[in-house]
């Protein structure tokens, strides 16, 4: 809601927009055991309230806006790729082809 509210206040008809996405990290709290989280489901603790309400609000995004447009960033996403046009065949072992980015 609040970014068609912000997009509604910025868009301009006759200037070309593209798709462009978000990923937000790390969105876990520390555990206060300090141990790592296993990758097998069985391991893992039971769902608190916090992280039920947050599926049900993830939940209702992608029913409302469609499939995947809020996703785990842990999750496959072999439909979205950067956009890659100007990459260099080198950019790993060229250092003149590694891009910069002055602030």
């Amino acid at each position: 809601m609040t970014a068609q509210l912000l997009l509604e206040s910025v868009f301009r008809s006759g200037y070309a927009y593209k798709k462009a996405g978000i990923i937000v990290s790390d969105l876990m709290p520390v555990q206060s055991s300090g141990r790592t989280l296993s990758l097998f489901p069985e391991d893992q603790p039971a769902p608190n309230e916090r992280d039920k309400k947050l599926m049900l609000v993830m939940d209702g995004i992608n029913e409302r806006y469609g499939r995947g447009a809020v996703r785990l960033a842990s999750e496959n996403s072999e439909g979205w790729k950067p956009n890659q046009e100007r990459l260099s065949p080198y950019y790993t072992t060229r250092w003149r082809d590694i891009v910069t980015v002055k602030g």
